[in-house]
């Protein structure tokens, strides 16, 4: 009788596992990685400084429909970064962005204090289209005030 109860509770054990592995491997399926529908990076600058108190690190995603018309900015994302040091690491989520495969897309950035910008990006960072991946290394430099 000890025997069978010991072997019951194995089994049942044995089953409850299973279920618990099942339901971690379903539910892992349905929710995707963060990286899989976002831009991921980070911000450096060309300056060995820290960001002026008060700075806003704003990574914006831009898409090039055509050399004839404007870039339109599609994703857009705002750190508040005057107590983080170099280099800044940001995510862009593109989730509801539907991506053209025809377009070319940049990421570019900015770091503001109000509404001056103090520092920018002045180098094209491709990602999603043409071979680039989901994965840019911005350096911004100092802007003339």
């Amino acid at each position: 009788m000890i025997a069978s109860t010991i072997r019951r509770r194995a089994v049942l054990a044995t089953v409850i596992s299973a279920a618990a592995l099942l339901a971690a491997c379903a539910q892992s399926q349905r929710v995707p990685a963060p990286q899989a529908h976002a831009i991921v990076g980070t911000v450096n600058l060309a300056e060995p400084v820290d960001a002026p108190l008060q700075s806003t690190l704003i990574v914006e995603l831009h898409e090039i429909a055509s050399a004839a018309a404007p870039a339109k900015v599609v994703g857009q994302t705002a750190i508040q970064i005057e107590n983080l040091k170099p280099p800044y690491k940001f995510m862009l989520p593109t989730d509801t962005t539907p991506i053209n495969s025809a377009a070319e897309y940049r990421v570019n950035a900015r770091i503001t204090v109000g509404n001056q910008t103090t520092y920018a990006s002045d180098t094209a960072y491709p990602v999603l289209t043409r071979g680039a991946g989901r994965t840019a290394d911005l350096t911004l430099v100092r802007v003339a005030p």
